[in-house]
Formats: C-alpha cells, structure tokens, sequence
C-alpha cells in the first residue's frame, strides 16, 4: 500500500520526534497491511494527524518522568515499548497487529533515542539533529 498521507506528514513535520513517529509508523506499516490502511484512514483526520501523536507523546513523557528525565535508550520495534505502546495506542493499532510473526520482530530497524546528558547539545536540550531518526524525549519536555 502506497502511504501518501503518512509520507506527506512526515516530510513536512517540523519537529524531528513527530518525524520519527512517521519513520516508526511506515516500518509498523510495513509489518502489516491492517496496520497500513488504518493509519492512513486515520491520518486524514486532523485530530490523528503526526502532530497530535507527538503532543500525546510528549504529554506521556511528562507524566512519566523520573528524576526530571523521562527517556529510552535505542529499541527495536518491540511491543513492550513504552514509547511504541504510546503510538499504537494513539492510532488504535492492536499490538498483535503488528507483533504476531517471528519474522517482524527479526526484521524490524533499531530506532534510538538520546539518553545521555553527555550527548545533548550545550544548553542542556537535545541536539535538534532534524531528520537523525532519533528522538531525544528531553526536547518533549
């Protein structure tokens, strides 16, 4: 299935944790087809767009933050993942979805996240590396 709607979103996101969201969602895309069509099915609703994802993201970041930091280290995609467990929860995706197949947990990329003060930029903040393929959930915060 082509993903023009997920495609368009993430080309235009303007912020590189809403950029990965996309990123994340076509390889879950790609793991199924009912996973596909949903997200473009829900993607032309503005209230599901990438955007309002990222928001419900950062919002879970900051009511489950430790120690004033709230982050992950690099992950598969991998149901277990808070971070993930956010996003198919925001697209309703069903994690068997997605989960079920030997063959899905092999293949999928590694994504990663900045964890360490030692790798955010002097301010303290992330790095703003647009298009990096990681999210730093500091910069939600």
């Amino acid at each position: 299935m082509e993903m023009t709607l997920l495609k368009a979103q993430t080309e235009n996101a303007k912020l590189p944790h809403v950029r990965t969201i996309g990123q994340i969602l076509m390889q879950l895309a790609h793991l199924s087809e009912r996973t596909a069509e949903l997200i473009e099915q829900d993607l032309t609703v503005k209230e599901m767009s990438l955007e309002a994802c990222g928001k419900a993201l950062k919002e879970y970041a900051r009511q489950n933050q430790e120690g004033g930091c709230w982050a992950c280290g690099v992950f598969g995609l991998d149901a277990d993942n808070p971070a993930l467990k956010v996003i198919l929860d925001f697209y309703k995706i069903p994690s068997d979805w997605v989960f079920t197949s030997s063959a899905a947990a092999e293949d999928t990329p590694l994504v990663t996240c900045v964890t360490s003060p030692s790798t955010r930029g002097t301010d303290g903040h992330g790095t703003g590396r647009a298009g990096s393929g990681t999210i730093d959930l500091m910069d939600l915060l």
